[in-house]
């Protein structure tokens, strides 16, 4: 843990604790790991060009053209599991992040790296223009829809009905339903090929309901 830049004391403690994790929990915990490697593999295999590619189109950037870490734990110790920093961090053990959902965050995670500024550039821009608060999470809310939408239709052919993560842990039911009527309004119609991504933008924050 030493030169990582945690805080202080932490390396210390870290170092006194792994002796009984490599004990008792890592041979379990790497087991894990390498599992959902295998699964999130053999779906980027059969499922990840089209992917990035909707994704790329869908947020209007591209990913990286070199390799972005990813680096699987049993738990990140954070509510909403998956973050990206410096680099990607995804929780393993997370029921909610197996299977399918195991390609999703990946991408999800990843367009975090840079697929996704222009379009939170984007939307800054105009929420600035039109006097709004422009740490709206309207942004956040198109990225996930976007990779859950390029996922579950990269998946259709194969007959597979996949459920995209936002909606299977109710983040849009619970948290985002008043983002709703401007994805089905705007968002889906541009991804659809219906709309152009300009004039979706410019109707999602022209409709945007105050406070969002």
């Amino acid at each position: 843990p030493n030169g990582l830049g945690l805080p202080d004391g932490l390396p210390a403690v870290l170092k006194a604790a792994s002796p009984a994790y490599a004990r008792l929990a890592w041979a379990q915990d790497d087991a894990a790991n390498r599992a959902w490697i295998a699964v999130a593999q053999e779906f980027d295999a059969r499922y990840g060009a089209a992917v990035q590619a909707a994704v790329e189109h869908g947020l209007g950037g591209s990913f990286p053209r070199s390799p972005v870490r990813v680096d699987l734990v049993s738990e990140t110790g954070k509510r909403q599991g998956a973050y990206t920093d410096t680099q990607v961090v995804i929780p393993s053990g997370r029921p909610s992040y197996q299977g399918l959902a195991s390609l999703e965050m990946l991408y999800h995670e990843a367009a975090h790296v840079r697929t996704s500024e222009a379009l939170e550039a984007a939307l800054a821009a105009r929420l600035k223009a039109a006097g709004r608060p422009a740490d709206s999470e309207l942004w956040h809310v198109l990225h996930f829809y976007t990779v859950g939408a390029a996922v579950a239709a990269a998946a259709a052919p194969d007959g597979v009905a996949y459920e995209p993560y936002a909606d299977h842990v109710g983040l849009f039911k619970n948290y985002w339903a008043a983002y709703l009527p401007l994805i089905e309004a705007d968002w889906a119609p541009w991804l659809a090929g219906r709309e152009g991504m300009e004039e979706a933008l410019d109707h999602m924050v022209k409709r945007l309901p105050a406070g969002l």
